[in-house]
């Protein structure tokens, strides 16, 4: 060959070039996600920067002026911003159902009628601020 000729590239010259060009691809992608990991670790970090308050929930069968049910109380919410409770409860093993919204007016408790027995009953309470926000939550009891 004469000097400043260049010859195209073989087979395993092509080859070697295109596994190249994977890994560059490759590496840029993974980067691009842990840029992404990046950004969502920041979106977690700032939607903890209001941690969740902890309720305490007690929940037992009762009588009531004869009627049969679960009296469920819990504690009020020291955050000054909550605006209602929604009392939730799973029969049985079953998808959560919503039992009832109390709001703000100072109720910290709910008679749940809507049990038969014989079950097994789960229940669990969130705080919410106006906007419907998170910013409470029981225990399972």
């Amino acid at each position: 060959m004469e000097p400043g000729v260049t010859r195209p590239p073989n087979n395993r010259t092509r080859l070697l070039l295109r596994l190249c060009l994977v890994i560059a691809v490759l590496a840029a992608t993974g980067g691009v996600a842990e840029a992404q990991g990046d950004r969502a670790g920041e979106r977690d970090a700032a939607s903890t920067a209001h941690p969740v308050e902890g309720l305490r929930l007690q929940c037992a069968a009762d009588l009531v002026n004869g009627e049969r049910g679960v009296l469920c109380r819990w504690s009020e919410a020291t955050n000054p911003i909550t605006r209602a409770y929604r009392l939730y409860r799973i029969t049985d093993g079953s998808a959560r159902e919503l039992v009832a919204t109390v709001g703000g007016d100072g109720r910290l408790g709910y008679f749940d009628t809507d049990v038969s027995a014989p079950s097994t009953l789960v229940y669990g309470v969130v705080s919410l601020n106006r906007n419907g926000r998170l910013i409470g939550q029981s225990s399972p009891a």
